[in-house]
């Protein structure tokens, strides 16, 4: 995808760094008994 056919598609993406550092260093607080993966959640 050009980025022409990008900024004209009307898309937003909006990430609440602040948040993700948030729930990063809580997660890393925890014991390492398993995995983890990101997520991406829609909103519409």
């Amino acid at each position: 995808m050009t980025q022409d056919r990008l900024a004209s598609s009307g898309a937003r993406l909006s990430i609440d760094l602040g948040a993700l550092c948030d729930n990063w260093r809580s997660l890393e607080a925890r014991p390492r008994s398993g995995e983890c993966a990101a997520g991406v959640k829609a909103d519409a």
